[in-house]
Protein backbone atom coordinates (compact mmCIF):
# COMPACT_ATOMS: atom_id res chain seq x y z
CA UNK A 1 0.00 0.00 0.00
CA UNK A 2 1.40 3.44 -0.88
CA UNK A 3 2.26 5.78 1.99
CA UNK A 4 -0.17 8.35 0.62
CA UNK A 5 -2.79 8.69 -2.10
CA UNK A 6 -4.29 11.77 -3.75
CA UNK A 7 -7.85 11.97 -5.10
CA UNK A 8 -10.03 14.69 -6.60
CA UNK A 9 -12.65 15.63 -4.02
CA UNK A 10 -16.32 14.78 -4.42
CA UNK A 11 -18.80 13.60 -1.80
CA UNK A 12 -19.16 10.34 -3.73
CA UNK A 13 -15.38 9.81 -3.65
CA UNK A 14 -15.33 10.58 0.09
CA UNK A 15 -18.08 8.00 0.73
CA UNK A 16 -16.18 5.44 -1.33
CA UNK A 17 -12.97 6.12 0.60
CA UNK A 18 -14.74 5.85 3.95
CA UNK A 19 -15.83 2.38 2.91
CA UNK A 20 -12.66 1.14 1.22
CA UNK A 21 -10.38 2.47 3.97
CA UNK A 22 -12.26 0.73 6.81
CA UNK A 23 -14.50 -2.22 7.63
CA UNK A 24 -17.67 -0.24 6.87
CA UNK A 25 -19.85 -1.22 3.92
CA UNK A 26 -20.88 1.44 1.42
CA UNK A 27 -24.51 0.97 2.54
CA UNK A 28 -23.53 1.69 6.15
CA UNK A 29 -21.46 4.73 5.15
CA UNK A 30 -24.49 6.24 3.37
CA UNK A 31 -26.51 5.95 6.60
CA UNK A 32 -24.00 7.92 8.68
CA UNK A 33 -25.21 11.38 9.72
CA UNK A 34 -21.82 13.01 9.35
CA UNK A 35 -21.88 12.39 5.58
CA UNK A 36 -24.50 15.13 5.15
CA UNK A 37 -22.46 17.46 7.32
CA UNK A 38 -19.27 16.77 5.35
CA UNK A 39 -21.12 17.30 2.08
CA UNK A 40 -22.30 20.80 3.14
CA UNK A 41 -19.03 21.62 4.86
CA UNK A 42 -16.71 20.76 1.97
CA UNK A 43 -19.07 22.32 -0.57
CA UNK A 44 -18.90 25.60 1.39
CA UNK A 45 -15.10 25.42 1.53
CA UNK A 46 -14.84 24.41 -2.15
CA UNK A 47 -12.71 21.33 -1.46
CA UNK A 48 -10.94 20.02 -4.55
CA UNK A 49 -8.44 17.42 -3.32
CA UNK A 50 -8.07 14.71 -0.72
CA UNK A 51 -4.66 13.44 0.37
CA UNK A 52 -4.70 10.28 2.49
CA UNK A 53 -1.84 9.13 4.69
CA UNK A 54 -2.40 5.37 4.69
CA UNK A 55 -0.35 4.48 7.77
CA UNK A 56 -0.87 7.24 10.28
CA UNK A 57 -0.04 6.63 13.94
CA UNK A 58 -2.70 8.33 16.08
CA UNK A 59 -2.16 8.31 19.83
CA UNK A 60 -5.89 8.17 20.68
CA UNK A 61 -6.42 5.35 18.22
CA UNK A 62 -3.53 3.40 19.76
CA UNK A 63 -5.13 3.81 23.19
CA UNK A 64 -8.37 2.32 21.81
CA UNK A 65 -6.43 -0.40 20.03
CA UNK A 66 -4.50 -1.42 23.15
CA UNK A 67 -7.60 -1.28 25.32
CA UNK A 68 -9.81 -3.40 23.10
CA UNK A 69 -8.72 -4.50 19.62
CA UNK A 70 -5.44 -6.13 20.66
CA UNK A 71 -7.49 -8.69 22.64
CA UNK A 72 -9.66 -9.67 19.69
CA UNK A 73 -8.95 -12.69 17.55
CA UNK A 74 -9.63 -10.81 14.31
CA UNK A 75 -6.71 -9.03 12.69
CA UNK A 76 -7.09 -5.27 12.97
CA UNK A 77 -4.75 -2.65 11.58
CA UNK A 78 -2.79 -0.82 14.28
CA UNK A 79 -2.59 2.34 12.24
CA UNK A 80 -5.36 4.57 11.02
CA UNK A 81 -5.71 6.79 7.96
CA UNK A 82 -5.43 10.56 8.00
CA UNK A 83 -7.49 12.45 5.42
CA UNK A 84 -6.23 15.92 4.44
CA UNK A 85 -8.36 18.34 2.39
CA UNK A 86 -7.32 21.17 0.06
CA UNK A 87 -9.18 23.80 -1.96
CA UNK A 88 -6.87 23.39 -4.96
CA UNK A 89 -6.40 20.50 -7.35
CA UNK A 90 -3.29 18.49 -6.55
CA UNK A 91 -1.76 15.81 -8.73
CA UNK A 92 0.52 13.06 -7.56
CA UNK A 93 3.27 14.30 -9.89
CA UNK A 94 3.10 17.84 -8.47
CA UNK A 95 3.14 16.57 -4.91
CA UNK A 96 6.14 14.28 -5.50
CA UNK A 97 7.96 17.17 -7.18
CA UNK A 98 7.25 19.40 -4.18
CA UNK A 99 8.50 16.70 -1.79
CA UNK A 100 11.73 16.62 -3.80
CA UNK A 101 12.10 20.39 -3.31
CA UNK A 102 10.91 21.49 -6.76
CA UNK A 103 8.25 24.15 -6.57
CA UNK A 104 6.12 24.71 -9.64
CA UNK A 105 2.41 25.48 -9.71
CA UNK A 106 2.33 23.69 -6.36
CA UNK A 107 4.52 25.36 -3.76
CA UNK A 108 4.80 25.11 0.02
CA UNK A 109 2.95 28.43 0.32
CA UNK A 110 0.15 27.49 -2.07
CA UNK A 111 -0.30 24.14 -0.30
CA UNK A 112 -0.48 25.82 3.13
CA UNK A 113 -2.97 28.44 1.89
CA UNK A 114 -5.13 25.74 0.29
CA UNK A 115 -5.15 23.50 3.38
CA UNK A 116 -8.64 22.97 4.80
CA UNK A 117 -7.71 20.56 7.57
CA UNK A 118 -7.64 16.88 8.42
CA UNK A 119 -9.32 14.11 10.31
CA UNK A 120 -8.15 10.68 11.44
CA UNK A 121 -10.16 7.74 10.13
CA UNK A 122 -10.25 4.49 12.10
CA UNK A 123 -9.96 1.31 10.07
CA UNK A 124 -11.32 -1.01 12.76
CA UNK A 125 -15.05 -0.34 12.76
CA UNK A 126 -17.91 1.57 11.21
CA UNK A 127 -17.53 4.36 13.81
CA UNK A 128 -14.63 5.75 11.87
CA UNK A 129 -13.90 9.43 12.25
CA UNK A 130 -11.84 10.51 15.20
CA UNK A 131 -9.58 13.44 15.86
CA UNK A 132 -10.08 16.32 13.47
CA UNK A 133 -8.84 19.80 12.82
CA UNK A 134 -10.93 21.43 10.11
CA UNK A 135 -11.11 25.03 9.01
CA UNK A 136 -13.89 27.02 10.70
CA UNK A 137 -16.72 28.27 8.55
CA UNK A 138 -19.94 30.15 9.19
CA UNK A 139 -23.12 28.77 7.70
CA UNK A 140 -24.86 32.06 8.51
CA UNK A 141 -26.80 30.74 11.49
Amino acid sequence: MPRYEIFPYSIEKLKELFSTKSRATSALVKLKHHIGYFEDYFKELKAKSILIENEYVDRDFLDDFCGYYIRCFADYERKCKRFHFFDIEITDEEFVSLLKGNEGRLSKDSLQKAYLGFFSHKTTSSDNNRENMLKNISFGW
